[in-house]
């Protein structure tokens, strides 16, 4: 069955339609997943950052110990207290920011049960100096159990610093690739687009306006009384 001109131009443009909307909707669907990879870069950048802000709070918490050791002047456990405090809320932050990630997780709970040492640690010679025993604080002090847990502390954070450097790396590869991928695509569509839009051009122009200007032609030449 042989398809007249209109039916021809109908499918033409059909399918000329399914084609931009199909790509359409390809395009969105990369650029959402390149803004998804977007959020992932945002998010390591928000581990690192809370990782740096849970060590200083840490130090914090070990100044103010060792300031009230020495002085005992009660000043000093304002920036104890908050340390402690700010320490729990920075931990919390980098649990819940790393949820999806085990090897995280896992890493945060050793960490963890090293912050718990270190505020046992603070604590006894904090209520040691408190009942008088100023000796025997220092004397724990002294032994090197607070800079052991406390230098484990950072080898642990550094660690699991370095982890969200790698992951930062890899998202930040894989976003600038799908970025480069949707611009690639938009150039290719375009060509394309403009493509199927010149040989439409062109079937209509031979199927349609070249054969209407002939037509008219013949009319004129039959309406002179030429053959």
């Amino acid at each position: 069955m042989q398809l007249g001109i209109r039916a021809k131009f109908l499918i033409s443009f059909g399918l000329l339609i399914i084609i931009i909307i199909s790509n359409f909707g390809f395009i969105v669907a990369v650029e959402n997943n390149a803004s998804k990879q977007d959020q992932w870069v945002m998010l390591a950048h928000k581990v690192i950052a809370e990782s740096d802000h849970l060590l200083t709070r840490l130090i914090d918490t070990e100044t103010g110990q060792r300031g009230f050791l020495l002085t005992h002047d009660d000043a000093y456990l304002a920036p104890y207290n908050t340390g402690l405090t700010e320490t729990i809320k920075s931990l919390a932050a980098l649990k819940s920011l790393t949820k999806n990630n085990p090897t995280q997780q896992f890493r945060l709970n050793r960490i963890e049960e090293l912050i718990n040492k270190k505020k046992d640690e603070l604590n006894d010679t904090i209520s040691l100096s408190i009942q008088g025993q100023k000796d025997k604080a220092l004397a724990i002090v002294q032994s090197d159990v607070g800079k052991t847990i406390m230098d484990s502390l950072r080898l642990h954070i550094e660690e699991f610093k370095a982890i969200e450097h790698d992951l930062l790396q890899i998202r930040r590869a894989q976003y600038v690739k799908d970025q480069d991928f949707v611009y690639s695509l938009f150039i290719t569509e375009a060509l394309l687009l403009i493509f199927l839009i010149v040989i439409l051009g062109y079937k209509i122009q031979t199927s349609v306006v070249t054969p209407l200007i002939k037509l008219a032609s013949y009319a004129k030449k039959l309406g002179a009384g030429e053959k």
